[in-house]
Formats: C-alpha cells, structure tokens, sequence
C-alpha cells in the first residue's frame, strides 16, 4: 500500500484529470448547443421566407407557383423539426451533465462539512458560499433553458400546424 502523502497526491492528480475532462465534455456539449440552435433559427428564418412566397404565390392564384411554394413550405418545416429535435438532444445532454456536475460539486462542498471537520476560516465560508451560489445559478439557468427548449417546440408545433404567431 502507497503512503498516505503519494495516495493523497495521486488521488489530487486523478481529480484534476476528472475535472479537466469534464470541462472538456461540457465545451463540447456547449458549442452543440450552440450550433443546434443557431440551426434551428437558420431553419425558422426559411420557413418565413417560404411562408411569405406562399402568400405571395395564393394572391397570384397560380397553381404550380402555389404548389412549388406549398413544397418549400413542407421541407423548411420537415428541416426545423429535425433541427428542434436536434437542439433538444443536445440540451439535454447538456442539462444531464451539467445536473450530474452540479451534484458531484454540491457532494463535495458538504463532505468536508458532515465529516466533522468544518472549514470555520472566513475563506472557507466564503469558498462555501460561492460554490453554493454558483450551484444555485447553475440550477437556475438550466431549468430556464429547459424552458426556452420548450417554448420553442411550441412555436415549431405551432408553425408546423399552420398556426400564425
């Protein structure tokens, strides 16, 4: 069995890899996050052109410019149903691991705590403090962007079924 001071320094090694993978995996989900969404406005922007030569192509009463037009109208609404069904995943994963981030991080800040040795300096109440409210932001952000995912699966529902915003 290794010393406690090596056991204690591998185990400090370990953590930081942890962390910096984590870090790692978030950017990533992140920047998906990112790009889904700017997908899904890319998307949302054409299906307002295509709505707006439909209207143009109904006042000019021609079959076969209604129907081309109608046709867009149906792919930019098939192309941001896959683009919210596609940020929706990503966010997701993103709220799943930002969850499982935020409880590890919460564990962590309390173990020290319950394990009977309280950290009764100022810096480690304030260090307390910080990382509770940056888990109480973090909570709070992500439950705000759940609700953006779902207020905007409402509107597409909503495009999709010929409704005008």
């Amino acid at each position: 069995m290794a010393p406690a001071s090596s056991q204690g320094s591998a185990d400090g090694v370990v953590a930081q890899a942890e962390d910096v993978v984590r870090d790692a995996w978030l950017r990533a989900l992140h920047g998906e996050c990112e790009q889904t969404a700017a997908e899904m406005q890319a998307a949302s922007a054409r299906c307002d052109a295509a709505r707006r030569n439909l209207a143009a192509a109904l006042l000019g009463r021609d079959p076969g410019a209604i129907a081309v037009a109608y046709a867009d109208l149906e792919g930019g609404l098939v192309g941001a149903r896959i683009a919210m069904r596609a940020y929706r995943q990503a966010r997701e994963a993103l709220d799943w691991q930002l969850s499982v981030t935020y409880r590890q991080a919460d564990e962590h800040v309390g173990r020290g705590w319950t394990l009977g040795k309280p950290d009764e300096t100022a810096s480690g109440r304030r260090r307390r403090r910080t990382v509770r409210a940056l888990l109480a932001l973090g909570w709070l952000s992500q439950r705000v962007a759940s609700s953006l995912v779902h207020l905007t699966a409402g509107l597409a529902a909503g495009l999709a079924a010929g409704r005008r915003l």
